[in-house]
């Protein structure tokens, strides 16, 4: 296994599973990765990542994803990226988005270092974070606030902004 990221939350490694690259990731946070899996296993769409196994390794839960290249180097590479070259990429992330609120889920934290590109098709990462939707509760989301002006803020399920 190659190390690809290490914070102080998680593990990202890509490895060889089955002949096909995969990344391998361990979140410190049992409770993190618990719902990360549980809603990976819920939402199945081309714009989504897929979960391709969950392992145990030394103790801890890991998950294995499907390899792709990250969006945000793919803009940033380029400084003058085109306009024609950004419309796929956001169609086929707000097709993500639409598909997730349509199955009664939020992500939480849509923002460029959360989407891949695997064979020209862009996908959305890291749903650790996401919350299934429950008519009747209460939830308080906080955001990257770079990527966010509001921060963070409380909802209820009755499509009402709570101060």
């Amino acid at each position: 296994m190659i190390a690809i990221k290490a914070s102080n939350k998680c593990k990202i490694k890509k490895c060889l599973v089955d002949g096909e690259e995969c990344i391998v990731k361990i979140n410190r946070d049992a409770k993190v990765t618990k719902n990360e899996i549980q809603n990976l296993t819920q939402l199945k769409h081309k714009s989504i990542v897929l979960l391709r196994n969950v392992l145990s390794l030394g103790g801890q839960t890991a998950l294995v994803l499907e390899l792709g290249k990250p969006v945000q180097s793919l803009l940033s590479s380029e400084l003058n990226t085109r306009e024609s070259q950004l419309k796929p990429i956001m169609r086929q992330i707000l097709e993500g988005i639409a598909y997730i609120h349509a199955k009664g889920y939020v992500h939480g934290d849509i923002k460029p270092s959360n989407m891949i590109s695997v064979s020209d098709q862009a996908k959305i990462i890291d749903f650790g974070g996401g919350v299934k939707i429950v008519s009747g509760s209460l939830y308080h989301f906080q955001y990257t606030t770079s990527y966010l002006a509001l921060g963070k803020f409380s909802y209820n399920s009755n499509n009402q902004k709570i101060n």
